[in-house]
């Protein structure tokens, strides 16, 4: 997504800010969430597990630290953004929460997130990213769970498609502030339902 309103590029090199923030977002993903890799790092893959999933609760100290210092650092950087920056955060997650709502309900607890999926440029076209996203499908598959995901835009829907998941909504945002000028963003909520169902041994 270009800049604050939709026009203005990113600066580059990324600033030291960026760059804490995602050792930080990496160093709580790694800890809490499953993280997949391929390429040495150029492939990657976040995924949370379902919320009624035993393992989704922190298991020691450590981890609830863990989870409560990243909730903290995350409430921190949405409070010291931009005011356009907090508006458009506020604005996804409503919209966000209301097609969760809507499409998923209380089914929403049963099923597995995939939060990020990311493939730097040098590696792209390899099938780096398909073969993580299947392993996600898998481990989904095992525990007889459905997977969703909100999709950055039309434009990679295919790609998801052809690893099974369709699009129930699409999310819209951008079109209630002012100072927005990049458009409407469109972000597709999609879901892959299981291919089996796991049968629990008698």
């Amino acid at each position: 997504m270009l800049g604050t309103d939709g026009t203005q590029k990113f600066l580059e090199p990324i600033t030291w800010v960026e760059k804490v923030k995602n050792r930080i977002g990496f160093w709580y993903w790694i800890n809490r969430k499953i993280v997949l890799h391929a390429s040495q790092g150029n492939s990657f893959i976040v995924a949370y597990r379902a919320k009624n999933d035993s393992l989704s609760s922190p298991q020691s100290l450590y981890e609830y630290l863990v989870e409560y210092t990243f909730g903290f650092l995350g409430f921190l950087g949405v409070a010291l953004s931009s005011g356009i920056g907090r508006r458009r955060s506020s604005e996804f997650k409503a919209a966000n929460e209301a097609a969760e709502k809507q499409c998923l309900g209380e089914r929403k607890n049963e099923m597995l997130y995939v939060h990020l999926l990311a493939t730097s440029p040098k590696v792209q076209g390899q099938g780096y990213g398909g073969r993580l996203l299947d392993a996600i499908g898998d481990l989904a598959d095992s525990q007889g769970r459905a997977t969703w995901l909100i999709s950055a835009g039309p434009h990679n829907v295919p790609f998801y498609e052809r690893h099974g998941y369709k699009t129930i909504k699409d999310i819209i945002v951008g079109e209630s502030d002012i100072d927005w000028k990049g458009g409407q963003i469109i972000l597709p909520l999609m879901v892959r339902e299981p291919r089996y169902v796991a049968v629990s041994g008698d």
